[in-house]
């Protein structure tokens, strides 16, 4: 019986770990990060609306990310946005974007999510451009903020 509780104990664990975190591989960052300054905003920019991004930035590694269970769009990005700062990026330039399914079997129950999986490159830019992409998005999450 303590054997079985064991194991529930140990599935049960895997189950939840799993749904805490996005996996991801993060390649080309510097040793010497210095994280940004948490007063700075983090955007977010698709390679397929700007196809160049503001001479003059600093590139400071590349992230791909994985379908993983119990991932969200939502969720991701946020992720993404935490990790862009701590290695001191203020954009996350998206080269490519999809979706996929992520399933696991326990022997029991088989669950899926449908996560947002993506390859963005992790830059620090200071530019007139950047700075009207931050007070843009400021200003769009502040009304959505006031619609609900």
């Amino acid at each position: 019986m303590k054997f079985l509780a064991l194991i529930s104990l140990a599935l049960s664990m895997f189950l939840f770990t799993s749904c805490a975190s996005v996996p991801y591989t993060l390649t080309g960052t510097p040793k010497d990060a210095k994280p940004l300054d948490p007063s700075v905003r983090v955007i977010v920019v698709n390679a397929a609306s700007v196809p160049v991004l503001p001479f003059e930035y600093k590139y400071l590694g590349t992230i791909q990310t994985e379908a993983s269970v119990g991932c969200s769009t939502g969720g991701t990005l946020d992720e993404l946005r935490k990790l862009a700062a701590e290695v001191g990026a203020n954009v996350i330039y998206v080269k490519k974007l999809g979706t996929s399914v992520a399933v696991v079997y326990t022997g029991v129950v088989m669950m899926s999510s449908k996560c947002l999986t993506l390859l963005a490159d992790f830059v620090y830019a200071e530019s007139p451009l950047i700075a009207k992409w931050q007070e843009d998005e400021i200003k769009a999450e502040a009304q959505t903020k006031g619609k609900e």
